[in-house]
């Protein structure tokens, strides 16, 4: 009997990489205007930088947070422009989030699939992001959030599923897990025996050998999926 239902956010709830790429773009023209001159850096060597400072890093945990990373990747982009790293690169970060908060909406089935399941489940949100609904605007209303930055525990390590678990007061195995991809997500999920949900409205292949539970090409399917799954039981 599923109890509680956790989403993944970036790419599920919300699109991240458009509203990464707008966010960047629009931190590189204020880095232009810092060195009155042409960015030496593209959107694409940015992310390259930063997805390098997270590798070095390593896992999120409360001292090495998402938006530490970020911070700590901009501080470089600023020294290497020949601006001051840490004052100029706080002001990039400062921009670059700021800009992601105006640009970035929340899919339209959302909130009202959210408000739809909240009737009969607790929903939450599991996410190896440092975002939720609310830095949209939006008001909807989460039971649980679970960042892995907070625990310092990530998807697809069943620790994440568990936690979640625990504040939605069922076990692990009454939890329907929903998130775009295969690798954190779904196996996250089938390693804890919780039901998995693959969002793929794209429609895109699915050649990782990880099987989800269901599939789905849009949030609103989910309501049928949960009944037609407390049937089967």
């Amino acid at each position: 009997m599923i109890k509680a239902v956790s989403f993944d956010g970036d790419d599920t709830l919300w699109s991240f990489d458009d509203m990464m790429r707008q966010a960047l773009a629009s931190t590189l023209t204020l880095l232009e205007e810092m060195t009155k001159k042409k960015s030496i850096f593209t959107v694409g060597e940015v992310i390259m930088l930063r997805n390098g400072v997270e590798a070095e890093r390593g896992p999120l945990n409360p001292r090495n947070t998402v938006e530490g990373i970020r911070r700590e990747s901009f501080r470089r982009v600023a020294k290497l422009s020949g601006l001051d790293g840490q004052i100029s690169g706080d002001k990039l970060t400062e921009h670059y989030f700021e800009v992601k908060t105006q640009v970035g909406t929340l899919f339209p089935e959302v909130e009202p699939v959210i408000q739809q399941l909240r009737a009969s489940f607790r929903v939450g949100e599991i996410t190896n992001g440092n975002h939720s609904p609310a830095v949209f605007g939006s008001d909807v209303k989460l039971d649980f959030i679970v960042m892995a930055q907070d625990i310092g525990i990530g998807k697809p390590d069943a620790e994440i599923f568990e936690h979640a678990a625990r504040l939605a007061g069922c076990d692990v195995t009454e939890m329907m897990h929903v998130g775009d991809s295969l690798e954190s997500d779904v196996a996250g999920a089938n390693g804890v025996g919780a039901v998995s949900i693959w969002f793929n409205p794209a429609g895109l292949e699915n050649d990782l050998g990880v099987r989800p539970d269901y599939e789905i090409r849009s949030l609103s399917e989910i309501p049928e999926i949960l009944d037609a799954h407390q049937d089967d039981r």
